[in-house]
């Protein structure tokens, strides 16, 4: 899994591999926790550092097997 963070360490993109093969056909969760667990992390980079945001979308790709999906 990998995500990609600005200098300000804030996440701009979630990148995650579907690992577990009983779950192949379901990925939706997953990114969903990875997106919830981001934003956590943003809004503390945000208060840590006094930096204002308006709004903030966070693109998501996950890869089932070879096939990326986009959110």
């Amino acid at each position: 899994d990998v995500c990609l963070l600005d200098l300000q360490l804030m996440i701009l993109l979630i990148l995650q591999a579907d690992h577990m093969v009983s779950n192949m056909s379901h990925p939706e969760p997953q990114v969903i926790t990875a997106v919830i667990v981001a934003h956590q992390h943003n809004d503390k980079q945000r208060l840590l550092r006094l930096i204002s945001v308006d709004a903030m979308t966070i693109p998501c790709i996950t890869v089932v097997g070879t096939q990326p999906i986009f959110y």
